[in-house]
C-alpha cells in the first residue's frame, strides 16, 4: 500500500492477486484473474486471446508473482527485510537484450523471448558468455540471428587466437575472454568454414569431414557435430535463404541459354568436377 500513490477502492482490493497466470493457450501472461477457490486452490481466469480457463494453484507451474513483487527492487528489498528478515544484496541496474531485425525487447510477457537453449542451437556456450560479458549490465545490446551469427564467430575465434598468443592488451577483453573460458580451446573447424558449403552438400556431415581433410586439417566427428549441428540450425531455421542445393537434373533450358563462351567455361568446370572425383 505505501508504493501506491492512491488509496485502494474496495473494489480494487477484491480483485487483486499477488500473481499471474500464463494462459494455456497463447502461452502469455496477458490473463485477469476472475475467482480463486482457497478451499479447492482452484483459479479461474479469462485471457484476451479469448480464452478462458481453470488452473489449479498446487499442480502448475505456470504461475508467476507480479512483477513489482519480483521486479522492482525498492518494493522487493522491503519484502525482503519485513517478511524475511534477510539483508538484500547490493543494486545492479542493468538494460534490456532486444533481438536484432526487431524494435522489441524480449520480454515473456509478449511472447517475444528466446532462451538460452534457443541460443545454444546456433551459438556455442562460450560464444554466448562473451557475447554477454562483453557489454556492461547498463548498456543495452541486440542479440542477432542473421548475418551477426557469422560475425560473432569471427570475431570470438580472432580474438580466442591472440589470447592464446599472450596478444591481448585490453584487460577488459582479456577478462572477458577468459570469463568465457577462451584460455580452454575446443578444437573444431570454425563456423564460417562450414557455413560455406554444408547447404551444398546436403548437410552431409562425412562429406564435411572429407571436405575439411582437403584443407590439410583432419577433424573428428565429434569436433565437427559441435559446429555443424549449430550450422545447419542457422541456416534451416533463421537463415533458410542461404540453404543451396544441386540440382539433381539437368538444367538444358538454362545451359542453351548461355553464350557460347559460358558453355565451354561450363564444360571446363565439368571436367574437373569429374576429374577431381574420380
Amino acid at each position: 500500500m505505501r508504493f501506491k500513490s492512491s488509496a485502494f477502492s474496495s473494489e480494487q482490493c477484491d480483485a487483486f492477486y499477488p500473481i499471474t497466470l500464463y494462459c494455456d493457450g497463447c502461452n502469455k501472461d496477458t490473463t485477469t484473474i476472475n475467482s480463486f477457490n482457497e478451499e479447492l486452490g482452484e483459479i479461474e481466469y479469462e485471457c484476451t486471446c479469448g480464452r478462458e480457463g481453470m488452473q489449479k494453484l498446487g499442480d502448475r507451474n505456470r504461475i508467476k508473482l507480479n512483477w513489482n513483487v519480483t521486479g522492482s527492487y525498492n518494493v522487493s528489498k522491503i519484502i525482503a527485510k519485513e517478511i524475511f528478515d534477510y539483508e538484500v544484496p547490493d543494486y545492479t541496474a542493468y538494460e534490456f537484450i532486444g533481438l536484432k531485425g526487431t524494435n522489441q525487447k524480449m520480454s515473456s510477457s509478449s511472447g517475444n523471448v528466446l532462451t538460452p537453449k534457443d541460443l545454444l542451437l546456433g551459438y556455442t556456450p562460450e560464444l554466448i558468455l562473451f557475447m554477454f560479458a562483453k557489454y556492461k549490465p547498463s548498456a543495452s545490446f541486440r542479440i542477432g540471428l542473421d548475418e551477426d551469427v557469422l560475425r560473432n564467430y569471427a570475431e570470438y575465434d580472432c580474438y580466442q587466437t591472440s589470447y592464446a598468443k599472450g596478444l591481448i592488451k585490453e584487460e577488459g577483453i582479456r577478462l572477458t575472454l577468459e570469463l568465457a573460458c577462451a584460455a580452454r580451446i575446443d578444437r573444431h573447424p570454425s563456423f564460417n568454414q562450414v557455413a560455406s558449403n554444408f547447404s551444398l552438400i546436403g548437410f552431409n556431415q562425412e562429406l564435411l569431414q572429407t571436405s575439411l581433410s582437403r584443407t590439410g586439417v583432419e577433424y573428428t566427428m565429434e569436433e565437427i557435430y559441435l559446429i555443424s549441428d549449430r550450422v545447419a540450425h542457422w541456416i534451416k531455421y533463421w537463415n533458410s535463404h542461404r540453404s543451396v542445393s544441386i540440382n539433381q537434373k539437368n538444367n538444358v533450358l538454362y545451359f542453351n541459354s548461355l553464350t557460347v563462351e559460358q558453355r565451354i567455361k561450363v564444360n571446363q568446370l565439368t571436367e574437373l568436377l569429374k576429374n577431381e572425383t574420380s
